[in-house]
């Protein structure tokens, strides 16, 4: 190690990696701090390098942090905002494709017998994940520590050049054969990237089909999510967004701060916040209630409604009943082609124009079907 008292972290997202760099610097000389409860198994053959109830005594501040001096401790990137802060750290950080990860863990529930629904990652616990890795290198910056950031192909493609990365950040007191030695990639199960299905997030290509309504106008997202698609959206005269979800509004302050929101009911603010044009992305029947609200209150206004993602689908098609399926029964989903065709109908029979749009979800290979309503 570069200097006594010295603790060298392993993090990374759990499935990126973080056991695979702890074998690394074990063969290289350094001595792991574990406390080997958690066996080898299939999943990972050469061990997990974990320490049981670590994260707990962390928390409660009466972990023996100076056990781990010229050491190696393995601290998944969630926990790394409760390590001690007046101690030195060397922090290795790898990284994974986030679809690789959650394929892994798919992976290992299926190793396990446990039923899964394998086609989908929701965008919900995608930007769980990143945000636990923006938060993980924030603290990382925030208390000055030393880190070295890692690619987890970029290791398994170049294992040589990932060892002398390594041992040049930890003191050049490694032995980098021996590092590069301990990756094998045929023990690395994810190999191809994989595109899982989108569920409960509008893509945000929809993008271009949105400003060129709203351009000029007031514009305004109900539902925003995280904000993604609401920062997108440009050419308007002003926009604004309304979510009621504490998560989605958390994370969209975080990293939108600029972004004007309204937290709450839609329901409870359409009539006191007028706009021009608006997009949703909700499911039935909420959709039905704050587009017939708006109808009522805004006549004159264009809303962009988004439907689904197996508008387009026939009755008997097998990927539609994969995406009911993946809703669960409380959801009703297998209803919800039905009521939106009524609820067009009768929009429709009240004086209103409507046209249904589909647009290419290309990052997830998907189609995504929207319908425009104005006078």
């Amino acid at each position: 190690m570069e200097r006594q008292n010295t603790i060298c972290i392993v993090s990374g997202l759990q499935r990126s990696g973080t056991s695979m760099i702890m074998q690394m610097l074990e063969k290289g000389g350094l001595v792991p701090l574990t406390d080997q409860v958690r066996k080898a198994d299939e999943n990972n053959p050469n061990g997990y390098y974990e320490i049981q109830g670590i994260y707990q005594k962390l928390n409660q501040g009466n972990f023996p942090i100076e056990n781990a001096f010229n050491k190696s401790l393995k601290v998944y990137a969630k926990f790394l905002p409760i390590l001690p802060k007046d101690q030195h750290y060397k922090i290795i950080f790898i990284e994974r494709d986030l679809n690789e990860i959650w394929q892994s863990i798919h992976n290992i529930s299926i190793s396990k017998g446990q039923k899964i629904k394998s086609e989908f990652f929701n965008i919900r616990r995608r930007e769980m994940l990143k945000s636990i890795v923006e938060t993980a290198k924030n603290w990382i910056k925030e208390n000055n520590q030393d880190v070295l950031f890692l690619s987890h192909s970029e290791v398994i493609s170049h294992p040589e050049v990932a060892a002398e990365s390594i041992n040049a950040f930890l003191g050049n007191s490694l032995n980098q054969n021996q590092m590069a030695a301990a990756i094998l990639p045929e023990l690395q199960k994810v190999k191809e990237k994989k595109k899982f299905w989108v569920t409960d997030r509008a893509p945000k290509s929809v993008a271009s089909l949105i400003e060129k309504y709203a351009e000029g106008k007031d514009f305004c997202e109900i539902g925003i999510g995280e904000g993604h698609l609401l920062n997108q959206i440009s050419g308007c005269q002003s926009k604004f967004g309304i979510e009621q979800n504490q998560y989605g509004i958390q994370r969209c302050k975080s990293l939108y701060p600029h972004l004007e929101i309204l937290e709450g009911d839609a329901l409870n603010f359409i009539a006191q916040n007028p706009f021009d044009v608006c997009y949703m992305w909700l499911t039935y029947p909420t959709n039905q209630k704050v587009v017939d609200a708006i109808l009522e209150n805004n006549p004159s206004s264009t809303i962009i409604m988004g439907l689904n993602y197996f508008y387009h689908l026939p009755d008997d098609d097998e990927k539609l009943k994969k995406y009911l399926n993946n809703y669960g029964p409380v959801a009703k989903a297998e209803l919800w082609n039905q009521n939106i065709d009524k609820h067009l109908k009768s929009i429709k029979n009240r004086g209103f124009n409507y046209k249904v749009i589909q647009v290419i979800d290309e990052e997830n290979d998907e189609i995504f079907s929207l319908a425009v309503i104005n006078q």
